[in-house]
């Protein structure tokens, strides 16, 4: 895929249409990590885990489930 730089004021972007978005599972607000490496650009999704909100919906759904097994390694 061929991209070209777009002006922004003084600068220049690198604009992500929404299939690239999708394929990277990235939206505006995802932090990059941009770095070079060798000749190239690369982009990564800076995203390594879950939201605590997403997180604490996640132990809410599970927590009935398996409430007595957590009980028993509790004690």
């Amino acid at each position: 895929m061929t991209k070209l730089l777009q002006k922004h004021g003084n600068s220049v972007a690198l604009v992500f249409d929404k299939t690239m978005m999708d394929a990277l599972n990235i939206s505006a607000d995802t932090p990059l990590n941009v770095t070079i490496h060798g000749g190239s650009l690369v982009v990564t999704p800076a995203n390594v885990g879950i939201s605590s909100d997403e997180l604490t919906e996640r132990i809410a759904r599970l927590r009935p489930r398996y409430k007595t097994m957590l009980e028993n390694l509790a004690k």
